[in-house]
């Protein structure tokens, strides 16, 4: 069996077109893993006429150049452990996952429905423009019904995504199948829309398994 080798890559480059109040330019920082992408920003500004965008540095010796190179390389260095320490054991490695890793998200543990009511808001935010009302209606029923099974079967107001497994999935198919009465068609409805929650937690580091695969 081959192993299959990970691209992964580090940009810095500036936003030219997001100049602060004094004429710098925020330096923003890309991590790349087999062409998927997560940006993040440095806290970092500079000279626009002196950042060299094919080294993604400072230009010059002087000491504030100095500074921010220097900066730039113990983020850069960060990162790489972060990407070394999560590839012995997620199965599929994301950018999102290393750049949460670095902020130290991971210390806070992001629960499932506090994640899918962010999603709603930011739906329900985007109705009438590029999303329907049905489909929010839609994630907002799930939601719901998730929160009410989680209550009803673990007795808690929230569940990590850590906690997370198949018989997670069994259960809350017999929940909405039988305490709710949902028809088939509805259910088949609501699983697909809590796969497609549970794959957005997947791409951001959150849930490390497709509950779904198989």
């Amino acid at each position: 069996m081959t192993e299959t080798k990970n691209t992964f890559r580090i940009l810095f480059y500036i936003k030219r077109n997001a100049l602060l109040r004094n004429g710098s330019a925020p330096i923003m920082g890309r991590i790349t893993i087999n062409g998927e992408r997560a940006q993040f920003s440095t806290r970092l500004s500079v000279d626009p006429q002196v950042w060299d965008p094919h080294s993604g540095r400072v230009l010059g010796r002087r000491a504030p150049a100095e500074r921010i190179n220097e900066r730039l390389d113990r983020i850069r260095m960060r990162l790489e452990q972060c990407y070394e320490s999560l590839l012995d054991h997620a199965q599929r490695l994301t950018p999102n996952a290393v750049k949460n890793l670095f902020f130290g998200r991971e210390q806070h543990r992001e629960q499932l429905l506090g994640f899918f009511r962010r999603h709603n808001e930011e739906f329900g935010r985007m109705v009438g423009i590029n999303r329907s009302k049905a489909t929010f209606y839609k994630y907002r029923c799930v939601c719901n019904h998730l929160e009410s099974y989680i209550r009803t079967r673990y007795g808690r107001d929230d569940l990590e995504f850590g906690e997370l497994d198949r018989e997670f999935l069994y259960g809350f198919h017999r929940h909405i199948s039988g305490a709710c009465g949902c028809s088939k068609n509805t259910i088949w409805i609501y699983m697909i829309a809590l796969k497609h929650i549970l794959a957005q937690a997947r791409s951001r580091g959150y849930l490390k398994a497709d509950l779904f695969a198989g």
